[in-house]
């Protein structure tokens, strides 16, 4: 499957943004959360990492170059990254620019990084504009949502996609 180049949806497949109030109504767990905690135009957020994360970058990207990629701004997806000590680990950011009429696709991130689709893997949440072999969909990271989901291997989050790419080096919680 695919080559050298390991797309990772930003949004809700890497990481979530929610207003902390909307996390208190939905009585969401933050016990192991990963996440920051800031103020904009006067509201509180809470940017979060997926659990596993930093073990799932680490491994993927002793084989692949890591792109990240959202239908925001790259200049936002950026700052998101750093605020979460994330963005070392990716070569390169795709943002807005790189959608074809506001959806991600394989082939247009390709175009972007000036490279032959086949030499691409992305891994999103959400398949839109993505039907294609070289794309592996993860369920929707959801902050304080599933409690230990993500601790363990399911063929639908980042320890399972380990699994997929034969990458089994990161062992459940």
């Amino acid at each position: 499957m695919g080559g050298n180049y390991l797309i990772l949806g930003v949004d809700k497949t890497l990481l979530n943004l929610e207003p902390i109030f909307f996390l208190k109504n939905f009585k969401r767990d933050l016990n192991m959360v990963n996440g920051i905690k800031f103020q904009y135009l006067g509201k509180d957020y809470l940017l979060a990492a997926r659990p596993k994360i930093v073990d799932f970058l680490n491994e993927v990207s002793k084989d692949f170059i890591l792109v990240a990629y959202s239908d925001m701004p790259k200049h936002i997806t950026k700052a998101k990254l750093k605020m979460l000590n994330l963005s070392k680990y990716f070569k390169y950011v795709l943002g807005s620019e790189c959608l074809i009429k506001n959806k991600k696709s394989i082939v247009k991130a390709a175009e972007c990084l000036n490279v032959d689709p086949r030499e691409v893997i992305m891994i999103d949440n959400s398949s839109i504009n993505c039907v294609d072999a070289n794309f592996l969909k993860v369920k929707p990271f959801m902050i304080g949502k599933d409690g230990n989901y993500e601790f363990e291997v399911h063929e639908d989050n980042l320890l399972g996609i380990l699994k997929v790419l034969n990458l089994n080096n990161v062992v459940a919680r």
